[in-house]
């Protein structure tokens, strides 16, 4: 209810023609969507991303089932399972690893129905991948775009240790080696 008021109060005060975005809160307590909240803002009409942060395979195609028809597209983040969601229907992936390799990710979205072979091995290699953003998202990201000369410092707010520091045994071997298979 409270959700409802809010967006009933909020949207009329918004330019019409604004496009807007969910994104589904996933730390440091999941948030996520009911499907009959998710059911109203897409029948608000104003909503054209949602980005998914649930998890569940099952759920997301429920979702893009709740959101057909209407201008909301669902958006997976979840590397695991983002070449199955795209399956299922959601139009891409919004997840950590973006700040990686974000080719990959376009690449499989575009590409799966024609080279499903290939799209598979990719999914398998994205999917174990993203099990480093465990080392301490974001500065694992910053460290991959530090390595590339992009940025300077893999300091950030979220994560109060050094991850080379503290995964010494393997942070930037391990960030090395998807440098290596990304570009493969």
């Amino acid at each position: 209810a409270g959700l409802r008021a809010d967006l009933d109060w909020l949207l009329p005060r918004l330019p019409a023609d604004l496009p807007l975005g969910l994104y589904e809160c996933p730390v440091p307590y999941r948030r996520l969507l009911s499907d009959d909240e998710l059911a109203y803002c897409a029948a608000t009409g104003r909503f054209v991303i949602f980005k998914d942060v649930c998890c569940d395979l099952e759920r997301i195609a429920r979702r893009v089932r709740i959101v057909e028809g209407s201008p909301l597209n669902i958006v997976n983040a979840n590397g695991t399972i983002a070449l199955e969601a795209m399956k299922v229907g959601s139009r891409g992936y919004s997840g950590v690893f973006t700040n990686i390799h974000p080719d990959l990710y376009a690449w499989m979205y575009r590409s799966w129905r024609t080279h499903p072979a290939l799209a598979e091995e990719l999914s398998a290699f994205l999917a174990v991948a993203s099990v480093s953003e465990l080392m301490g998202y974001p500065a694992i990201a910053k460290l991959y775009l530090q390595k590339l000369g992009t940025i300077d410092t893999i300091k950030c707010r979220s994560i109060d240790y050094d991850i080379r520091e503290r995964f010494w045994w393997g942070g930037e071997p391990i960030l090395d080696k998807i440098a290596f298979a990304s570009e493969h």
